[in-house]
């Protein structure tokens, strides 16, 4: 045998580089790779930190790696606001992972990027579109210092750079306008008896009865509905994962046990309440009405006011019907202090009374 023979032979026993376990231990998990461009450094960061964001769980650790530390810690925080509330984790990992797409875009990947990040990075993204309202700025912001907030407790950056980013905010109760009875009290007049007329006039009152937000009331399934002697309950889930029974008045079970005989609910209890109504009323596989639903429907119906004028003008009522008793309309409000609904719901009214005692100059 040769000397050339004998080292092709030793070169085929050998293994190949990184098919070892040390090497795959220190090789970068990549679960998503970009339909388009070349698989470099910058894609690969790219992908891994997308990876954290779509909750592909666990991060994968590559040792003495401050990006990894990074991703860990992202994951820890959508985990933490998952196990408090989903809608408030799909809505932080929504704005988390855009604004980890925008700093990709304009500074590089994550480690060059989100670690060296600063106020001014936090104040271009949040105002990067000017169409959005002011509330909408505000949740982006608050996203970025919560995630940034993490990331300083664990020492990996040294200071909050989005604590410098200050957000107009709409005045209180601006967006809590209650929907006058009058219009209340036209909007249900002229519905009629179509099936769609029928539901939406369901979805109204029950607003209206027990000041339901609109993701509660979309999440609604006919076995929430709980039927106690004479009286008629339905269960609320609420922010936080709690749940509430609230009591229907007697106007508010007609009308729902109409539209659960127009619809055809059954006895299936996990069956959605309000359902869309795209497909057949017959259909096997029923959509539930998602929160959107419900804002195009009021905004169909009532214009201008938003699903919250009707909360609003629920928790008003509730107010002025208990001889002005803010506990009252906080225990209707599930809200955890009378501080919420004094001055997002009930200054405005107190204000309109004081005004009466203003000079008046003519």
């Amino acid at each position: 045998m040769t000397k050339i023979d004998d080292m092709r032979q030793k070169a085929q026993k050998r293994p190949q580089k990184g098919t070892g376990a040390s090497d795959n231990a220190r090789q970068p998990v990549v679960l998503r790779r970009p339909s388009d461009g070349p698989r470099n450094g910058h894609n690969i960061a790219i992908e891994r930190q997308s990876s954290c964001l779509s909750g592909g769980f666990p991060v994968p650790v590559l040792q003495d790696s401050r990006e990894d530390a990074v991703l860990r810690t992202l994951a820890a925080w959508l985990q933490s606001y998952r196990a408090r509330s989903p809608q408030t984790a799909a809505r932080y990992k929504r704005e988390a992972r855009a604004f980890l797409e925008f700093l990709a875009k304009f500074k590089g990947p994550i480690g060059n990027s989100l670690l060296q990040a600063a106020p001014s990075d936090c104040r271009a993204f949040v105002n990067l579109d000017r169409k959005l309202s002011n509330s909408t700025r505000a949740v982006k912001c608050a996203v970025l210092r919560s995630m940034f907030g993490a990331l300083v407790v664990e020492g990996l950056v040294p200071t909050n750079p989005a604590a410098e980013v200050k957000v107009k905010r709409a005045a209180s109760g601006e967006h809590h306008q209650a929907v006058p009875r009058s219009i209340v009290l036209q909007v249900l007049d002229g519905l009629g008896n179509s099936i769609k007329d029928t539901r939406d006039r369901a979805l109204i009152v029950t607003m209206l009865s027990i000041g339901a937000r609109r993701s509660e009331v979309a999440n609604l399934k006919v076995g929430d509905i709980e039927h106690t002697g004479d009286k008629t309950y339905i269960r609320l889930k609420g922010k936080g994962g709690t749940v509430t029974r609230m009591l229907l008045r007697s106007g508010a079970v007609r009308i729902l046990n109409n539209w659960l005989k127009a619809g055809g609910h059954g006895d299936g209890a996990e069956a959605p309440l309000f359902f869309n109504l795209s497909r057949r009323p017959d259909h096997k596989k029923r959509r539930s009405l998602s929160s959107a639903g419900v804002w195009h429907i009021i905004k169909e119906r009532f214009g201008k006011y938003c699903p919250h004028g009707l909360r609003a003008r629920a928790i008003t009522d509730v107010w002025k019907n208990s001889d002005n008793n803010i506990h009252m309309a906080q225990i209707f409000a599930r809200h955890s202090s009378p501080t919420v609904t004094e001055q997002v719901y009930v200054q405005a009214k107190k204000l309109d009374q004081a005004m009466k005692y203003a000079p008046n100059y003519e």
